[in-house]
């Protein structure tokens, strides 16, 4: 009589679920069906407003003209180059002028010349580009990773072996025992001291130890640079008595709005030039016209590779402005 009974109520339990089962599928297709709705509501709507925006595109007129093919031509090659889209156009507009007033033919070569010219003009007096022989203290400073280390090295072995100069080394960047290493055995290579502070009092002391030196090049620690407050804090180290300059070390191969942000953050307390790194690892310059449209800096070096002391050279502004244009067709 039990049997029965309990076999009711397991039939009772599946016919439950299975209602349950039902339902949850109906509640699933029509939110499913809701959803597609919906998408293709919005898809409408996309489509719609894309349309829209096309046809006011239309009916107003463009607020850059289209540049005759010789100009286009350019324009397209130094945006290649990375150069800012409004400093193109102020160069392009610049040159078309020169040309005109000429009554030069524009031609690919004419043209492309009449720029060259532009960019050069936007380069300051090239005095003062190499390590001053009046600066008693040189502060390399600048992000991670752009080569500080081994620029101090090949600045030093400059000064050293052909300046005739003596040099002594100072680091800061006690945030990696490798850089300390690393400069320790450049400068047991060219026979010079080397000190290492943790404080602005620990940097007296170490000027004190170089007195005797012509020139001291100072190794910073590579932090967030794009931090005004990290700024800040090496300003205040850095800060000292007598003839120095902070040369700025930025890697061409660094997204420009970095570089812009890192330069316009010193460009508030002490940055008197800027040295490039990795020039050859990249094949686009234009960040350095960039920067010196910008902001009122100075070139120093640029270097390209990492053989010590080889692969630095002071800053040439015809050949940036060559390599800015190397790979332009003439045709």
């Amino acid at each position: 009589a039990e049997a029965p009974q309990s076999s009711g109520f397991a039939d009772e339990q599946a016919e439950a679920l299975r209602a349950a089962l039902a339902a949850s599928r109906a509640e699933a297709a029509a939110e499913a069906a809701a959803a597609q709705s919906a998408a293709r509501e919005d898809l409408m709507l996309a489509e719609l407003q894309h349309l829209k925006a096309m046809m006011a595109g239309l009916a107003r007129p463009s607020a850059q003209p289209q540049l005759p093919p010789v100009w286009g031509r350019l324009e397209e090659h130094l945006l290649a180059q990375e150069v800012q889209p409004d400093l193109v156009r102020q160069l392009i507009e610049s040159a078309r002028r020169d040309l005109a007033a000429s009554a030069d033919e524009a031609g690919a070569r004419q043209a492309a010349e009449a720029v060259r010219k532009r960019m050069l003009a936007l380069f300051p007096p090239p005095q003062g580009k190499p390590v001053s022989a009046d600066s008693k203290i040189v502060h390399i400073v600048g992000p991670t990773g752009v080569g500080k280390t081994t620029t101090i090295a090949k600045l030093a072995a400059d000064q050293v072996l052909k300046q005739r100069r003596k040099v002594g080394l100072i680091t800061s960047d006690t945030y990696r025992i490798a850089a300390i290493e690393q400069l320790r055995t450049y400068a047991n290579i060219l026979d010079v001291p080397v000190e290492v502070v943790f404080s602005p009092a620990d940097l007296t002391r170490a000027l004190h130890n170089l007195r005797e030196a012509d020139v001291i090049f100072m190794d910073t620690a590579g932090r967030n640079f794009r931090n005004e407050m990290y700024v800040s804090e090496l300003n205040t180290l850095i800060r000292h008595q007598g003839p120095s300059e902070t040369i700025l070390v930025l890697s061409l191969t660094s997204k420009y709005s970095d570089m812009k942000a890192i330069t316009a953050n010193f460009s508030k307390f002490k940055v008197d030039k800027v040295l490039f790194t990795k020039m050859d690892e990249t094949y686009s310059y234009g960040a350095m016209l960039n920067l010196l449209d910008e902001f009122p800096i100075r070139l120093s070096y640029v270097t390209d590779g990492q053989n010590v002391p080889d692969d630095i050279m002071v800053a040439d502004e015809n050949r940036i402005v060559d390599v800015v244009l190397e790979g332009y067709s003439y045709e």
